[in-house]
């Protein structure tokens, strides 16, 4: 009897947390591919402009309905080159002026490039936002910056689909 009870409470606990595996579609992108959660849409440029008030916003934003998890994508003139130079000097003059957290940063290989990654917690007016940054080389005359991230609420639900997404990065064009 006390195996059953036993078995009883784990599929109410474990059954919740299976149903709420996410479908992905890859998406290509100028250069790249990555995966998308199936569902999420572009934002409107109004949208962008409230969500990224800078002028210096991502172009390219794949949010969710609620708008609570974005998939941003932002490209740059010219090759980045020394990716850890490149991610101390965003971490020192930028991230730490706005108090973030940085939980994890480094380089590291990715469908065969070196690819600067970065994982922080930054301050929103009501809540933490929990970033998953990837930075590139496309090709020497272009770079890539992906960030997902999400509100702190959902950082059970999504940190494992954002390690998928973000390492889901291949590049199509510059292989």
């Amino acid at each position: 009897m006390l195996n059953l009870k036993f078995l009883i409470l784990i599929s109410i606990i474990c059954l919740p947390a299976l149903s709420e595996a996410r479908d992905f579609e890859r998406k290509n992108i100028d250069g790249y591919s990555i995966l998308v959660p199936t569902g999420f849409r572009l934002l409107t440029e109004a949208e962008a402009k409230v969500k990224y008030p800078s002028d210096r916003r991502p172009k390219l934003i794949y949010s969710n309905d609620e708008v609570t998890v974005n998939l941003s994508f932002k490209t740059g003139d010219g090759a980045i080159g020394n990716l850890a130079g490149f991610l101390d000097f965003f971490v020192k003059n930028i991230l730490s002026a706005s108090n973030s957290k940085i939980l994890s940063q480094g380089v590291k290989k990715l469908d065969g490039k070196d690819i600067g990654y970065l994982v922080f917690i930054s301050p929103a007016p009501d809540t933490n936002i929990y970033n998953y940054m990837l930075i590139a080389d496309i090709n020497q005359v272009k770079n890539i910056m992906v960030s997902f991230n999400f509100t702190e609420a959902l950082k059970d639900e999504w940190s494992n689909d954002a390690e998928k997404i973000i390492n889901s990065l291949e590049f199509t064009k510059a292989k």
